[in-house]
């Protein structure tokens, strides 16, 4: 019987409006282990939030007036100051103290301006950004710009008359990817709960109806008994 049993398993192929049904009579557990894994995917998210300072520095440059004022954009003057802060040589030429600053740090200055920003007015106001995971490097960079930036530009860049420092700020900024953790815990929950279903269901080495067993055991049924709903009574 059991050798008869195991070749049935073998040869028995279970359609999927079978699984489907066997599925849905089990949502409720499925729903449950939805929910369970995306709670744990939400807790996950909350102890993995990553925080970053950003460091901005606004400059005000003018611009001479005059028969020889310089024809030149907001955004091409950007571009030229972004260049010279990411230099080192310019800060050596200036003998400002690089120490403890590494060259991958000025690289991550940048100064963002819209690309139809064609301003070619005597004034820019120009806004120059740090960012970092470490609180401490931010100041640092901060500092290194205020002082740097007026310096370095005024020497050369010689189409401008003068440029002042603004002020600064540091925000603290909490990234959170608390969606993707819960989806994906949600998601998780979901294929295990199907795939446990599904190695219950194809590890069933049991008979469905009396039409697999003449079919496997080659013997004539001859009645069975109907399942009898307990509520009917």
């Amino acid at each position: 019987m059991d050798n008869l049993n195991r070749q049935y398993i073998d040869e028995v192929s279970i359609n999927a409006r079978t699984i489907w049904k066997i599925i849905f009579r089990n949502w409720l557990p499925i729903l449950a282990c939805i929910l369970i894994f995306a709670a744990v995917g939400y807790g996950v998210s909350r102890s993995r939030r990553a925080i970053s300072y950003s460091g901005t520095v606004n400059v005000v440059i003018n611009m001479p007036y005059g028969p020889d004022q310089p024809d030149i954009t907001k955004r091409s003057m950007a571009s030229s100051l972004e260049a010279l802060l990411q230099t080192p040589e310019y800060y050596k030429e200036e003998n400002i103290n690089l120490k403890s600053i590494k060259k991958s740090d000025l690289k991550d200055i940048s100064i963002n301006v819209k690309d139809e920003d064609n301003d070619r007015s005597l004034t820019h106001v120009l806004t120059i950004k740090y960012d970092n995971e470490n609180r401490r490097k931010t100041n640092r960079m901060v500092k290194l710009i205020e002082k740097a930036a007026p310096t370095i530009a005024k020497n050369n860049l010689h189409m401008i008359e003068s440029i002042d420092v603004a002020g600064h700020t540091i925000k603290t900024s909490v990234h959170s990817s608390t969606k993707k953790y819960t989806v994906a815990g949600a998601a998780l929950g979901f294929v295990l709960s199907v795939g446990y279903i599904l190695i219950q269901i194809f590890t069933n080495r049991c008979y469905r109806n009396s039409q697999q067993i003449e079919e496997n055991l080659e013997i004539p049924v001859l009645g069975n008994i109907p399942t009898i709903d307990s509520k009917r009574r």
